[in-house]
């Protein structure tokens, strides 16, 4: 009762029920926030080394810094190539936008190898596309005059067998006993492999295809996704360097155009050539897939891989460069395999893991595990995700260099010369597929290796922020990320059973998603998709934009956000061991550190020297200006004495004061008659 008269005089509105429960919801709260601030600290503090692990991590990170700058330089030395790109831009221009003509020399403007809808399209893009872009007046056989084509143009053909191209309908009660013609897709196991006009199947080891055993190279579409087997019905169409002309060559494939080579039957066309820089030394593999669909018509997708037979000679500093480069990853590779093989085997591998306590020299010693034992302690490891992360890239490197070791060991490589190809037609296309495998396990090992610089992270807090706040944020954002997850599948699925059989951005689940990630990211086209289901197009775009881009991203940054606010207040409340090495000397080794720490002892000990001549300065101006505040005063005390003096002489003789002597008289009058008579009567204290 007393508390509740106490709130009421003190004009609170509450009841004691009211505020008794008020105060078990502030302690309640208290104890919340206690326990998330005890659960982020020890969150934090898991994340921090200490001990002989933070010591094996420290040089752990000393040497991949090195090996990291080695392999990133080496990557820059070898993948940035504007001369490569400057090719294939002008391949692209030259053949596949360019517009087509006729048998008559009638220029349709509007058309080009995109354009192309049926099979007579494919054989006038040759005759009068590319055959005159590699045979001008001025440079016959040479593609933009400066890359030499390689014997000539091979065209490939896959066929379906002719047993399958009807099917009985009887099914079907309106077609009940009758035989409906179809052309199904092509799949290798039904392709066609008996002679065809007087040709033979050719298999892909007889053109060459296989030369890098275990590696089938299919040329796939980026327009249906099918991928196509390297063999086939094949013509060559060789270049004659010494009489040809563009009319002969043209009319070879009129005529077999004409001859009815290619019917119902074909499946797909591949027109394939060779060129060779002599200015950059690159070779460039172009393949033009045209492939007929189930609707019978024939879309035309074109494919030029560039690369480079050997990386480097010997005839140029940048080759060199690239060499030693090449050493130093295969060094450093080596001595990570070593450093993990030889931690496998360690006698007292729990204390190098640090998986129990460190023992003291005083203590009993650490125990011993057997041989056998140890590798299976060694894969408690990777109950720490970056130690999966740290092996897996080993592995990597480890296959990469294998792969381009095959590379360099293929007689088709190191035997290779460029003479031989003028004599044969050269199928380049697995030496650019084998090239490109190579490039993306390069950019595969970058990712990684950017991405373990993280593991080091952990080191310092400070640096460590990213990780630790997605930490903090991984218990609530998994189960919120699966949620989103499951809107956007569901989006993905009814975007494709909305448009997908009209648009070719929805006509796949996996494409329909890449469309809807992309209107994430502002590209998205609502005149598309209202031209194909207007009824329903602004329901799908409108509803997606408010519950995905609205509020389930917007959720999602909020969540990102108070983990990080909670991070960085906690940051302030944990104990970062001691540093064991510098950062300094962690990147740049220790002799750059002993050269920074004479450095900075020279600069501290001229800043101690200039003060201590500052201060020197000081003390003299002192000693100076108290020297002449005592002089002044001794002058002044000489003027006072000789003014009393000349005073006192006029007041005794009456006779006036000298020239120059009037300052103060009146004044030192005064002070002589206070002295004479200091009790005087009232009048002279007066005067």
């Amino acid at each position: 009762m007393e508390e509740e008269e106490e709130s009421k005089k003190s004009g609170g509105e509450l009841t004691l029920e009211e505020a008794q429960k008020e105060r078990k919801k502030l302690e309640a709260q208290a104890v919340f926030e206690a326990g998330k601030n005890k659960y982020l600290q020890d969150t934090l503090e898991s994340e921090i080394v200490r001990g002989k692990p933070r010591v094996r991590l420290i040089y752990e990170a000393y040497y991949f810094m090195i090996f990291f700058i080695v392999f990133v330089s080496y990557v820059g030395v070898t993948k940035i190539d504007t001369d490569g790109l400057q090719l294939v831009e002008g391949i692209d221009r030259t053949l596949f936008m360019q517009p087509l003509s006729d048998e008559e020399g009638n220029v349709h403007v509007r058309n080009n190898l995109q354009d192309i809808s049926d099979l007579d399209g494919v054989y006038n893009w040759m005759a009068y596309v590319l055959y005159p872009a590699i045979c001008l007046e001025t440079g016959y056989g040479k593609l933009n005059r400066y890359n030499m084509v390689l014997y000539g143009v091979r065209l490939r053909q896959l066929r379906m067998s002719p047993e399958i191209k009807s099917i009985k309908t009887g099914s079907l009660h309106s077609f009940e006993g009758y035989q409906l013609e179809t052309y199904p897709e092509f799949r290798d196991d039904d392709q066609q492999k008996t002679p065809w006009h007087g040709q033979p199947w050719r298999s892909p080891n007889e053109l060459k295809n296989d030369i890098f055993e275990g590696f089938d190279y299919r040329i796939q579409s980026s327009y249906s996704e099918n991928s196509y087997p390297g063999g086939g019905y094949v013509i060559d169409f060789p270049l004659d360097h010494q009489n040809g002309t563009v009319g002969a060559l043209q009319n070879q494939v009129l005529q077999l155009r004409n001859s009815g080579w290619t019917d119902k039957n074909t499946r797909a066309l591949i027109i394939q050539l060779s060129t060779f820089n002599p200015q950059d030394a690159k070779f460039a593999s172009i393949s033009v897939i045209c492939e007929k669909s189930i609707a019978g018509t024939v879309m035309c997708t074109p494919n030029v891989l560039m690369f480079k037979m050997l990386a480097f000679d010997s005839h140029s500093a940048k080759s060199i460069i690239i060499i030693l480069l090449v050493v130093q990853i295969i060094f450093y590779t080596i001595l990570f395999t070593y450093q993990e093989l030889a931690l496998m085997v360690h006698p007292n591998i729990d204390v190098a893991l640090g998986l129990t306590a460190e023992y003291d020299a005083d203590m009993v010693a650490p125990p011993v595990y057997p041989i056998y034992q140890r590798p299976i302690m060694y894969f408690k490891k990777f109950r720490d995700y970056w130690e999966v992360i740290h092996v897996v890239n080993i592995i990597f490197f480890i296959y990469s260099l294998y792969t381009r070791g095959r590379w360099y060991l293929t007689p088709e490589v190191w035997d290779f010369r460029v003479s031989n190809l003028v004599l044969s037609f050269p199928n380049l296309f697995p030496f650019a597929m084998y090239t490109k495998y190579l490039s993306d396990l390069t950019a595969l090992n970058v990712f990684l290796s950017f991405f373990k610089l993280f593991k080091f992270m952990r080191l310092n807090v400070q640096l460590n922020v990213l990780w630790l706040t997605l930490t903090r944020a991984s218990s609530i954002l998994f189960g919120f990320c699966l949620m989103c997850l499951l809107i956007f599948a569901g989006f993905s699925f009814m975007g494709f059973v909305i448009f997908g059989a009209q648009m070719r951005t929805y006509y796949t689940p996996w494409a329909s998603a890449s469309t809807l990630f992309q209107m994430l990211l502002g590209d998205f086209d609502y005149e598309g998709i209202s031209y194909v289901n207007q009824s329903v197009a602004a329901f799908f775009f409108y509803l997606y934009m408010v519950v995905v881009f609205l509020t389930m991203i917007n959720i999602f940054i909020s969540i990102l956000q108070e983990s990080y606010n909670d991070v960085s207040q906690t940051m302030a409340a944990l104990k970062e061991p001691d540093a064991v090495m510098t950062w300094l000397e962690l990147f740049l080794g220790k002799w750059a550190q002993a050269y920074w720490d004479k450095v900075v002892a020279g600069i501290e000990a001229e800043v101690d020297k200039v003060e201590m001549e500052l201060e020197e300065f000081g003390n003299a101006a002192n000693d100076a200006n108290d020297q002449v505040n005592r002089a002044a005063d001794g002058l002044v005390q000489q003027v006072d004495h000789l003014a009393v003096e000349t005073t006192t002489s006029v007041v005794a003789d009456g006779k006036p004061a000298p020239p120059g002597r009037e300052i103060g008289n009146e004044v030192m009058v005064a002070q002589t008659i206070h002295t004479d008579n200091p009790a005087g009567t009232g009048a002279e204290k007066k005067a």
